[in-house]
């Protein structure tokens, strides 16, 4: 907030990375096979994020350096429990992972209409270019 004279509004852990990467990190504590299964199907989110990056600022800023490491780190820990602990997607993980998210998605959108923000763009589609524009306008994307 104070860096980059950003509302603090802004900068709410609401994207799929953020989230996801707390569950990561609560995986990575736990161990849980339950996370696991949420954190393997989100990240998904951060292999586009990683091909596609929204960053504002140029590297080696701060805040681009941090948005590489964050994504990657997700990728990482759901590699390192899938080949270390042998943890495996399950058809169940799938469908808790699309439900889990859905019930995130709704709770975002109207928080997004208050706040007048895009959090998991739900909203609206992202105003830079990601494979999202390619499935139409909203709510054709969703």
């Amino acid at each position: 907030h104070l860096y980059n004279n950003e509302e603090i509004f802004e900068l709410l852990p609401l994207h799929l990375c953020n989230i996801t990467l707390i569950f990561v990190i609560i995986m990575m504590l736990s161990g849980s096979k339950s996370l696991f299964q949420l954190c393997f199907y989100w990240s998904v989110g951060a292999i586009f994020a990683v091909a596609t990056p929204d960053v504002k600022y140029s590297f080696p800023n701060f805040m681009t350096v941090s948005f590489f490491i964050t994504h990657f780190y997700i990728l990482f820990a759901v590699a390192y429990f899938y080949l270390y602990f042998s943890f495996r997607p399950a058809i169940w993980g799938y469908f808790t992972a699309f439900f889990t998210i859905n019930i995130i998605c709704l709770g975002v959108y109207f928080l997004n209409v208050h706040l007048g923000t895009n959090y998991l763009y739900v909203n609206r589609v992202p105003s830079f270019s990601s494979p999202l524009n390619y499935f139409g306008e909203w709510p054709y994307y969703i």
